[in-house]
């Protein structure tokens, strides 16, 4: 299931400009990449701040998804 790994830092630039570093899957950041607003470079998503609730709205969706299923099993 995926999720935000323990590895998860703020990077700031300027006083403005504030980056996560994050390392998640691939697919959690896929419309993130689509819309080339983050960077990744080596295993790592480098993601501003306001595009990182993309990044949390994706891991409830997906632990919702899998609740639901469960809790009609």
């Amino acid at each position: 299931m995926p999720s935000v790994h323990s590895e998860l830092k703020l990077v700031t630039l300027t006083d403005d400009v504030n980056i996560w570093r994050c390392q998640v899957l691939f697919t959690d950041v896929l419309e993130l990449v689509r819309g080339l607003k983050v960077y990744v470079h080596q295993g790592f998503a480098y993601v501003p701040q306001p595009e990182f609730v993309v990044i949390v709205l994706n891991v409830f969706r997906t632990k919702l998804s899998h609740s639901l299923v469960v809790s009609m099993l």
